[in-house]
């Protein structure tokens, strides 16, 4: 068992639920949805789904992250709207790409579609 963390200026946090293999824990941490992994610590859910992959939560408060799928791939949990009321969500996520492994995923996948045009090129 070891502590989770916080995420920054946060006192407490909760873990909800964790994927199938234990890579992936989300929960809160005061009242922000996070996500915990061993590599990257707690990372506020919000901040993965606006710059890593571009939603637009203008006026959304992510609450909680409440359950995970055995995958790791969806999340489900429950947060404020734009009006205040509270409502579920859910979001579907490919491995987490955190912004420090962005590139390195975008540098392999671009090699990859390389090597894959050369073959084709290659076999013509």
């Amino acid at each position: 068992m070891q502590g989770l963390g916080f995420l920054a200026g946060k006192s407490k946090s909760y873990a909800n639920s964790v994927s199938a293999d234990g890579a992936r824990i989300v929960g809160n941490s005061g009242g922000e949805a996070m996500v915990w992994t061993a590599s990257t610590g707690m990372v506020n859910l919000k901040d993965i789904l606006t710059q890593v992959y571009g939603l637009d939560l203008t006026g959304w408060t992510l609450v909680s992250a409440t359950d995970i799928s055995a995958d790791g791939a969806m999340i489900v949990g429950y947060g404020l709207d734009p009006l205040g009321d509270e409502q579920a969500w859910t979001t579907r996520m490919a491995p987490v790409p955190l912004p420090a492994t962005l590139p390195l995923l975008l540098s392999g996948l671009l090699g990859l579609g390389f090597l894959r045009r050369k073959k084709s090129i290659n076999i013509d």
